[in-house]
């Protein structure tokens, strides 16, 4: 959750990216 508010705070382009990294991370974490 941490990374997701870090991200979206420093990310604005790139967002896409940012999510699709929290995403994988999530699912590793599951």
């Amino acid at each position: 959750m941490f990374a997701t508010l870090e991200c979206f705070a420093s990310c604005t382009i790139l967002c896409v990216i940012c999510e699709a990294f929290f995403l994988f991370f999530s699912d590793i974490n599951m």
